[in-house]
């Protein structure tokens, strides 16, 4: 089972070089170019590909980029807000690219996965609803290859269910408008059994020899 995954067109947020996150911002020309470029490309490629179902975020730039495809393969896709892109929060609408306090101050917690910004995200709250949407993915579409629409700090968070990261290599995972990515769905994150919840008649069993007597414990 694959996964492809794509990164929506072109938007004036990219070219100004503004935090856009949750915003609805629309394909610029460029970007609608782009994303017939892919369809394009995906139907020509349809043969090897085999996309049996399409995935994509709420936002509009990627349903715009979603149409085009949605056209040559005749699918409809779903629409999945969980991969939306990473809210920034207070931050909409920030020229990222000014060297100013504010953009570094906002650069700094961006580089740091688990700050949230003010008013949104951190790139941990993106963990938390991306991986039960792969997952769920895996079980519904089972053996049936899938193609996820979606944004630039998804398209991280996706690599890592796939993939170790350090903070560098993390930070360093980019992709450009359009580009598509390909993953074996047999790499992707299992739970294993020591994470399975446990029964209340097992957590009862596991748990009546402690005791309460202010302890470290350990891992």
């Amino acid at each position: 089972m694959k996964l492809y995954v794509v990164r929506h067109g072109e938007t004036p947020y990219n070219v100004a070089q503004v935090a856009c996150g949750t915003g609805d911002a629309p394909l610029t020309e460029k970007g609608i170019r782009q994303a017939k470029e892919l369809a394009g490309y995906i139907r020509q490629h349809q043969a090897e590909l085999a996309i049996r179902h399409i995935v994509v975020s709420n936002l509009l730039r990627a349903r715009q980029t979603c149409r085009y495809v949605e056209q040559v393969l005749g699918l409809q896709a779903v629409v999945d807000e969980r991969f939306h892109e990473l809210s920034v929060g207070d931050y909409l609408g920030l020229r990222t690219g000014a060297e100013t306090p504010e953009v570094e101050r906002y650069r700094r917690m961006r580089a740091e996965p688990f700050v949230r910004l003010s008013g949104g995200e951190s790139f941990a709250d993106t963990l938390v609803r991306v991986y039960p949407a792969l997952d769920e993915i895996r079980r519904i579409y089972a053996g049936e290859n899938v193609l996820i629409i979606c944004h630039g700090i998804i398209m991280r968070t996706i690599a890592t269910y796939f993939g170790s990261f350090n903070l560098d290599s993390l930070e360093s995972y980019k992709t450009k408008n359009c580009q598509m990515q390909v993953f074996d769905m047999e790499d992707g994150r299992v739970v294993p059994p020591s994470c399975v919840p446990l029964s209340k008649d097992r957590m009862e069993k596991e748990t009546s020899g402690i005791v309460s007597s202010g302890e470290t414990w350990g891992d």
